[in-house]
């Protein structure tokens, strides 16, 4: 978790580069691929798995039960 400074510093300045700019960044992935190791370490700590999708228009909570006799 040390590094989540890190990625949500990259992720800020990411949203601050022009359209241009972001066409020209060519590890976009490598900082997605980041943010979701990070929830999903985050989430591993509360016993759950997040899946996400950036593009999103809407965000919705949601809870997984697998209740296995």
């Amino acid at each position: 978790m040390a590094d989540k400074t890190g990625v949500t510093q990259a992720r800020k300045e990411y949203n601050d580069l022009t359209d241009a700019q972001k066409k020209a960044v060519t590890n976009y992935s490598k900082l997605k691929e980041l943010e979701y190791r990070l929830a999903e370490l985050e989430s591993d700590s509360e016993k759950s798995s997040l899946w996400f999708d950036r593009t999103a228009q809407a965000r919705q909570i949601i809870s997984v039960c697998n209740n296995q006799n």
